[in-house]
């Protein structure tokens, strides 16, 4: 699973959606929206973190090898 902030300043969100291309078989990938301000450092801050890893653990809300839509707000 990748988590990635489209507003991280460290590693560009390029260098994220090349390696999920490059293995989305083995892979599912949740992006952040910048309106989230959760950076490089911040995701484990999101609200419905917790949520999204049990449901990709259980197999649900997840799929792997397709991508995830981007999260603006989760839940509700």
């Amino acid at each position: 699973l990748i988590l990635h902030a489209e507003d991280d300043h460290k590693v560009p969100l390029k260098l994220a959606q090349k390696l999920y291309q490059a293995e989305k078989k083995n892979f599912a990938m949740v992006t952040f929206g910048k309106e989230l301000k959760l950076r490089h450092t911040d995701i484990y801050q999101f609200e419905g973190l917790s949520n999204l890893l049990l449901g990709f653990i259980e197999g649900k809300d997840t799929v792997r090898g397709e991508m995830v839509c981007r999260l603006q707000t989760f839940g509700n």
